[in-house]
């Protein structure tokens, strides 16, 4: 594996305005006043490498030595390699790139990086062969290089703000645009200040005057007092009635950055935990005269290499050299208004050439670690006076968060981090650098599945079953009529309820999970929902606890007999997140997806995967929401046991309006979410439990004074039960229910799935159809180029984030989105008792929340080879469903045979038909046609 750079500290100085505060100082003293600062950051005394620093302006007679100067300046010794670039306004960037391939290739570990410019020092030169002599007659005139440096004079001369123009009349950007831009950007900074975005980065400057030693440290060029009506009054500067003024372009300024790079083998050596990874870097080059909409293609450039997208970019700051190069780059792009340059930028800070991408990477470095986030986005344009095509870079990093860093090879998890980075040493070393673990020995991987029996999950430890009560005794059975079978409560919570191991025949197919005497196993396809979670935010629990808590307050409630508990009892559940009894379910999956199917991994996770294995690291996909990226994490430490760095990819798909997603489909098909097609399922839960729970309400409102309970309240009641349990591991109003009453909550929950997420509900086809198609693309390992559904085209079309040699597949999605998945496969058997009535329970029915959609459920496709008769030296494929350890069939697809005693379709025909089941979902019609 490549070595990775990591930055480890960071600091500079603050800008002083052209001709201000900073003005006696050269280039040189400010970059060694800002290197001297961030050497001094880090925890360890270490060797530097080398030196590479970036100026743009020859403004003394030191910078033709500038990088040397500086690293001497700083305090390291002049044996010290140095290096100085220029590449104009990227020069702070290819500083920290050049240490970055460095590190990479091998050739250092420490490199002290960053860019400085004294523009304010900036001569005025003698043009020509002046040194050669003047012609009588003819007058000196001085040149001023500063300006002349600001116009690319090849193919012919171009000042920057002309190019800024020539965006702006391309991307219709206006002089009220840039204006308003202008203000925010002023605005943002002054927040940022109040916010602490800069404190981190900044070190102050001692001036010495005749009058006083002063401490410089506020950036000068600010101007947050700045009006919309002061603004309008500025006159263009390059152009007649142009966008660009003095007040929307970028600042003459002098200052510098500093930063030092380091590679992961220094870090692990001297124990340092750093401020952010360089994740990607990238380079473009596009015409002189649009140069400012370059960051576009670098960054896209960038995202490719590291296999992100836009979404999954938290911070983005694109250098401000004219607002209207930001906007047109903005629109371009479609940026995030609320994640770019959120604090500002080079109109209102200032834009010291050199030193100005080492300043953007720098304040996103902190402000990653600020604002918790992961991923960072730096780009700048950078004219240069040559006959080719001006270049623009980009850099991509992330905030060492203690996560996989979704879609790129994990070399180890970062740690919350509690040291403050002035501790020298580490009171709690890891293993690797305690060592003495023993002799140790790996054995065969494990291949359960291949055994004629397999282990049943029957039991939620550690979940406790009721009790029951003096009036209500425990239920002692599983039907109304049977006496013989214990009524288990956690079985008939509908989508609540934990999963469990269902029996075999549950969908009508004789066997067992376990693969078929004679067949062999080529892949597993696991989709499962998430482990059990606390409730989601827009349920009523709350409401029901505010209720109760205020009619204790108020000494008004007096509950008694079995609901006696009520008058002390408190809601103190959480919302959305994995409760610890789901990140055990999560585990135990990937524990037994391990035991049964560990032998399909074409390596041992247990060892070290070779150079050449690494290629073959599967990648489980799973979505941004919290208890989603967690499930998939847990099953990940279950299946490949900890630490799981190295050892599979973790493919993180963004959970949000806007972005494709086929574990989360709803986001992207908005009539789902038309009230006629989402609230169906509630309406027709509702009708059914008027009719279910009036005796019921009778019942317990007998038991309380100071207030009544609802119907809903009631069902809120049954809710509790699960939730409490799930989280607490018990609930007293577990204890209140009769065995019907919990079937009569069952089918309730069984009516919200069928009409709003199921076979009952239109849209449940299309929503199902994005996984659908992927898993046909797996199938048939064609990767998607085009598709009508809710799949992510740029992570689907790509081999690296969606593979289509992989033996074991692993995505984590929702109820829901099960629910769905099962309507587009044309399931049929899970229809076949039919639509569920309102006004009375059915039984039997083969459609109930609990066998198909429980926390932690699991649908699992067994692709293998049979022989084609009892018998036959002659095989072929085929394929098979289970749901939640019960064969499901697949006789819904055209092509596969009905009654099939193992459930088994054979694979082309299962191909064929899934291909005519989804040319039958009209995913466009069904989530954007008039309804």
């Amino acid at each position: 594996m490549i070595p990775q750079a990591f930055i480890a500290a960071a600091k500079r100085t603050p800008f002083g305005t052209y001709g201000g505060s900073l003005k006696s100082l050269t280039a040189a003293q400010l970059g060694g006043h800002a290197s001297k600062a961030a050497l001094a950051q880090l925890p360890v005394e270490t060797k530097v490498d080398q030196v590479v620093f970036g100026t743009v302006l020859s403004s003394e007679a030191s910078s033709a030595y500038l990088a040397r100067h500086v690293g001497h300046l700083s305090g390291l010794p002049v044996t010290v390699p140095a290096l100085t670039v220029n590449r104009l306004c990227g020069s702070g960037f290819e500083s920290a790139i050049q240490a970055t391939n460095w590190i990479a290739l091998g050739q250092a570990d420490v490199v002290l990086t960053g860019g400085t410019e004294s523009m304010s020092r900036c001569p005025y030169t003698l043009p020509g062969e002046s040194r050669f002599g003047n012609r009588y007659g003819v007058d000196l005139k001085l040149q001023d290089s500063l300006a002349h440096a600001l116009v690319d004079q090849i193919p012919h001369p171009t000042p920057m703000g002309i190019t800024a123009e020539n965006l702006a009349e391309k991307y219709s950007i206006t002089r009220e645009d840039c204006d308003r831009f202008a203000l925010e950007s002023q605005k943002r900074w002054e927040q940022g200040k109040k916010d602490g975005a800069f404190d981190e980065e900044v070190v102050p400057v001692e001036l010495v005057t005749r009058k006083a030693t002063v401490q410089f440290s506020r950036d000068e060029h600010a101007r947050p007092e700045t009006e919309e009506s002061s603004l309008k009054k500025l006159a263009p500067v390059f152009k007649k009635g142009g966008v660009v003024t003095a007040a929307n372009a970028s600042g003459i300024c002098d200052g510098a950055s500093a930063n030092v790079i380091v590679s992961e083998r220094w870090l692990k050596t001297n124990q340092v935990k750093p401020l952010t990874r360089i994740v990607s870097h990238h380079t473009v080059a596009v015409e002189p005269a649009i140069m400012g909409i370059g960051p576009v293609g670098a960054i896209q450039g960038a995202l490719q290499s590291a296999g992100l997208t836009i979404g999954q970019i938290d911070l983005f700051d694109v250098n401000e050299a004219f607002a209207a190069q930001w906007l047109a780059v903005a629109k371009e792009l479609e940026l995030p208004w609320d994640r770019s340059n959120m604090f500002g930028g080079a109109i209102a800070l200032g834009h010291p050439l050199g030193a100005s991408g080492a300043r953007i990477l720098n304040n996103l470095t902190y402000n990653l670690i600020r604002l918790n986030k992961k991923y960072g986005s730096t780009s700048t344009s950078t004219p240069t006076p040559t006959p080719t095509p001006t270049p623009t870079m980009n850099m991509l990093f992330s905030l060492n968060t203690p996560i996989i860093i979704g879609l790129l090879p994990v070399l180890y998890i970062h740690g919350a981090w509690q040291q403050p980075l002035t501790t020298r040493t580490n009171s709690f070393p890891p293993i690797d650098q305690v060592g003495y673990l023993g002799k140790t020995q790996f054995g065969q991987q494990p291949d359960l599945i291949n055994y004629p029996q397999q282990p049943s999950l029957q039991n939620h430890f550690p979940i406790l079953e009721p009790n029951g009560t003096t009036s209500n005794p425990p239920p002692s059975s599983d039907s109304d009529s049977d006496h013989t079978t214990p009524f288990i409560v956690s079985r008939h919570w509908g989508n609540l309820s934990p999963m469990y191991s269902l029996p075999v025949n549950t969908f009508g197919i004789q066997s067992g999970p376990e693969i078929p005497l004679g067949c062999s196993l080529n892949q597993i396809h696991l989709l499962h929902r998430h482990g059990a979670r606390y409730p989601t935010s827009g349920t009523l629990l709350p409401q029901f606890g505010q209720a109760i808590q205020q009619a204790q307050s108020n000494g008004s409630l007096q509950a008694t007999g079995d609901l006696a508990f009520l008058n002390n009892w408190k809601f103190n559940l959480g919302s959305e997140v994995l409760t610890p009894f789901g990140r055990s379910q999560m585990f135990q999956l990937g524990t037994s997806y391990r035991q049964k199917y560990g032998f399909l991994l074409p390596y041992d996770p247990d060892q070290q995967p070779h150079e050449e294995q690494k290629t073959a690291l599967p990648v489980f996909r799973t979505t941004s929401q919290h208890r989603m990226y967690h499930s998939a994490l847990n099953f990940a430490a279950g299946f490949f046991g900890l630490p799981i760095e190295g050892k599979y990819h973790q493919s993180i798909i963004i959970e949000n309006k806007g972005f494709n997603n086929s574990l989360a489909p709803y986001l992207s098909c908005p009539n789902s979410d038309r009230p006629e097609r989402a609230q169906a399922g509630s309406r027709a839960s509702q009708i059914w439990k008027e009719v279910s729970l009036k005796e019921t309400q009778k019942r317990l409102n007998s038991l309380v004074s100071g207030l009544q309970f609802s119907i809903s309240d009631i069902n809120t009641m049954q809710a509790l039960c699960a939730y409490e349990s799930v989280a607490l591991g018990t609930s007293e109003f577990c204890n209140l229910f009769t065995p019907t009453e919990w079937k009569d909550f069952t089918y309730a929950n069984d009516l919200e799935f069928w009409y709003s997420s199921s076979f009952g509900n239109p849209d449940s086809a299309a929503l199902g159809a994005g996984w659908a198609e992927e898993l046909l693309a797996r199938l048939t390992q064609i990767s998607p180029t085009k598709s009508m559904t809710s799949i992510n085209l740029t992570l689907d079309a790509n081999p690296t984030t969606f593979p289509l040699n992989q033996t074991i597949y692993v995505d984590a999605t929702h109820d829901t989105v099960l629910t769905a998945v099962i309507v587009a496969l044309n399931l049929t058997s899970l229809a076949q008792s039919g639509p569920l009535p309102t006004d009375r329970r059915l039984e039997p029915r083969s459609f109930t929340s609990t066998h198909i959609s429980p926390f932690g459920a699991q649908l699992a496709a067994q692709v293998m080879t049979c022989p084609t008769a009892p018998g036959s030296s002659s095989s072929s494929k085929s394929i098979r469903f289970i749901l939640n350890d019960a064969v499901v069939p697949v006789d819904g697809l055209q092509g596969c045979e009905p009654n099939n005693s193992t459930g088994l379709c054979d694979l082309d025909d299962f191909i064929s038909g899934l291909e005519s089941r989804l040319a039958e979902i009209d995913y466009q019609d069904t989530c954007f046609g008039t309804l």
